[in-house]
């Protein structure tokens, strides 16, 4: 072939077609590049949100958690996690909803069972200032 030969031609020929396979990305390609980067975007605010959890900065948390869900709507994960926080902050109705949502989303969750736990906890605690 015309590059037969030249140092580094196998390189050159595999870029070569490496830029023309970008070039003829299909709209399929781009959105499963645009998901993965939301994807990974979504990981990242929940994990920003966590640690400000654990710093019981819940206001952080909460602003975090809650773009992540703006992003995802269906993160069970960080609408479990906001439900937890909103209840550390004394929130209980907010809590309560929270945790309603977050069953209704996804009542075979793992953490189904601690979402109706701490249902209970609150309609119990109702009653205290």
């Amino acid at each position: 072939g015309l590059f037969q030969g030249i140092p580094g031609a196998r390189a050159w020929r595999r870029h070569l077609s490496d830029e023309r396979a970008r070039a003829e990305a299909t709209p399929e390609d781009k959105e499963r590049e645009r998901q993965s980067q939301q994807k990974e975007q979504v990981q990242e605010e929940l994990e920003k949100g966590n640690r400000f959890a654990l710093e019981e900065r819940y206001v952080e948390a909460l602003y975090h958690y809650r773009h992540a869900l703006e992003l995802y709507p269906d993160y069970s994960q960080a609408r479990y996690n906001m439900a937890r926080v909103l209840a550390r902050m004394g929130e209980r109705e907010m809590a309560r909803e929270a945790y309603q949502q977050f069953l209704a989303a996804d009542p075979f969750h793992p953490l189904a069972r601690k979402a109706q736990e701490a249902i209970r906890e609150i309609d119990a605690g109702a009653g205290q200032p």
